[in-house]
């Protein structure tokens, strides 16, 4: 549980302090690819970061002899209940957080059989080159699909242009990835800039690849404008009508100048700071039970061999050692200082 616990506070870290930076300092930035590049590898590594109690209870403390008792019941009426509520705390706190996850889980499942159902309701005259056309909903993509709204302008082929290039550059992949992500850290309301970042970035590549292309600016921005509507932000894909303010400002904007990319240099010492402190709390535990190993060793008491040549060996001693206070005290002592695991009971 504990380790379970060190691995999703990590994640949580990580994440939580990369998005705080990347929309302090690199999301107004034209450098759009690098940009959901570093999105993408921050999700993978949070995903990577191992607990180190994983890797610790492996190696363990090399050179001490283990010992394990067979279990021993005292007086199971007369305990100690700390241990046992401390652990029952920490167990609810895990269910909880496993029982909201599942239902987003089931809520995210729900979502892509919305999308699956707008297929199978679309006129099946009309699914030619993964193209779909819909009265319900706004024109977006979804994976290899382009779903396109009837009811669009005559320049719905700008749209699709618009649309393969999400589906070209694996847009859906991303969103994916951060609905999951969103789902496991459902608990950090941060984590939801990832979401609102890659939306963004997406809508802010097709524009610029469309404009590459050869369309004229402005007009495709007064195309932006005519089919504004009603928005489907919230399921998982690329939706054309999405944060239209931001990406006209954007395609606006001057370009950033290649001296802008000193900030990315500012960010690579964080990722590399939280990436490698694991293996440094490792290492720095490695070194301590070295240590440890070592003063156990000069600390073991020395027995002098004594020469027995001339002496009597005894057998059977006069009077055996016994517990101070007798076997009534041991047994008094084992019953109150004897905790077993809740597991193990």
């Amino acid at each position: 549980m504990e380790t379970f616990l060190e691995y999703i506070l990590k994640s949580t870290l990580f994440l939580s302090l990369f998005i705080l930076v990347y929309r302090s300092l690199l999301k107004k930035e034209t450098f759009f690819k690098l940009n959901r590049f570093l999105l993408l590898s921050a999700i993978i590594i949070s995903c990577l970061i191992l607990p180190t109690n994983n890797i610790i209870h492996q190696t363990g403390i090399s050179g001490i002899k283990q010992i394990y008792l067979n279990e021993v019941i005292i007086n199971t009426g007369i305990t100690s209940y700390s241990r046992f509520y401390q652990a029952d705390f920490i167990q609810l706190i895990i269910d909880f957080y496993l029982f909201i996850t599942a239902i987003l889980f089931i809520r995210f499942i729900i979502q892509l059989l919305q999308i699956f159902n707008i297929f199978l309701k679309s006129n099946t005259s009309e699914k030619a080159a993964n193209i779909i056309f819909t009265d319900k909903y706004p024109s977006f993509s979804f994976f290899n699909f382009i779903f396109i709204n009837n009811k669009t302008s005559n320049d719905y082929e700008k749209i699709i242009e618009h649309e393969m290039i999400h589906v070209n550059q694996f847009h859906t992949f991303d969103i994916i990835l951060t609905e999951i992500i969103c789902i496991i850290h459902w608990f950090n309301p941060v984590i939801l800039l990832y979401k609102k970042s890659f939306r963004e970035i997406h809508e802010y590549l097709a524009d610029e690849g469309v404009i590459k292309n050869g369309t004229d600016k402005k007009v495709y921005q007064f195309l932006l404008l005519s089919v504004a509507k009603e928005t489907i932000d919230n399921k998982p894909i690329n939706n054309f009508n999405s944060i239209i303010k931001k990406r006209i400002i954007m395609m606006s904007k001057q370009k950033s100048s290649v001296s802008n990319l000193v900030k990315y240099g500012l960010v690579l010492p964080l990722i590399c700071m939280l990436w490698f402190f694991p293996s440094i709390k490792l290492e720095k535990l490695q070194a301590s039970n070295k240590n440890l190993i070592t003063k156990t060793q000069q600390e073991k008491p020395k027995i002098k061999e004594q020469k027995a040549k001339n002496e009597e060996v005894f057998t059977v001693v006069e009077n055996p050692p016994e517990y101070i206070g007798g076997q009534a005290a041991m047994i008094e002592f084992l019953t109150q200082n004897i905790v077993y695991p809740k597991a193990e009971r």
